[in-house]
C-alpha cells in the first residue's frame, strides 16, 4: 500500500472535519447576525362595555367588560364628558376592566356620555387606542328619576294667536 493513500477512514475522517468546521463557522456568523425588536402590541379601540349599570345613588355609574390589552403599562381610562371627571380602571391579567365614573342624569340632562380608551403608558410617553363613546342613558337599569315631561311653554292666545284688526 501507498503510505500517502486516502484509505476509506482517513476520507471519513477528513469528510468530518470539513463538516465541524463548516457548521462552526456558520454558527459563528448566526450569532452575530442583527436581530430586529419586535414591536409592542398597538392598544385598539375598545368594544362597548357589556355592563353599564347605574348606582343605587344613581349618581355613579359602573362600567366592565373583557377585552383590554393583556400586557404590562396598558391602562384603562374612563371620563365622562359632561361632568369633566374620569378615572384609570382596575384591570387584570385576563383584560377585564371595571372603573366607576361619576355622572349627572337629571331631567335637564338625561344622558351623560363616558370616553372610554385604552392607553400604553413609558417613560416615553404613551400610546392612545381611538376613544369609544359610553352613552349612559336616565332610563338605565338602577335609574330613579321621574320627570314630568310636559314642560311649560308660553301661555296661548285668547283668538289662536292672530292679531285683530
Amino acid at each position: 500500500m501507498l503510505s500517502g493513500a486516502m484509505t476509506p477512514k482517513r476520507l471519513r475522517a477528513a469528510a468530518n472535519r470539513a463538516l465541524g468546521t463548516l457548521l462552526v463557522s456558520v454558527g459563528m456568523f448566526a450569532c452575530n447576525s442583527p436581530t430586529l425588536p419586535v414591536p409592542p402590541p398597538y392598544p385598539e379601540k375598545l368594544a362597548q362595555p357589556s355592563e353599564v349599570e347605574l348606582l343605587p345613588d344613581s349618581k355613579h355609574v359602573r362600567i366592565a367588560s373583557d377585552g383590554a390589552l393583556r400586557v404590562d403599562g396598558v391602562e384603562v381610562f374612563m371620563f365622562n364628558e359632561e361632568l369633566g371627571a374620569g378615572q384609570r380602571a382596575d384591570k387584570d391579567e385576563f383584560g377585564h376592566y371595571e372603573g366607576i365614573v361619576p355622572v349627572d342624569l337629571s331631567c335637564s340632562r338625561p344622558t351623560n356620555h363616558v370616553d372610554l380608551w385604552q392607553a400604553m403608558v413609558d417613560s416615553q410617553g404613551g400610546i392612545e387606542s381611538p376613544i369609544t363613546i359610553v352613552t349612559v342613558p336616565r332610563g338605565a337599569p338602577g335609574a330613579d328619576l321621574h320627570c314630568d315631561n310636559a314642560e311649560p311653554g308660553p301661555e296661548p292666545q285668547p283668538d289662536g294667536g292672530a292679531s285683530g284688526d
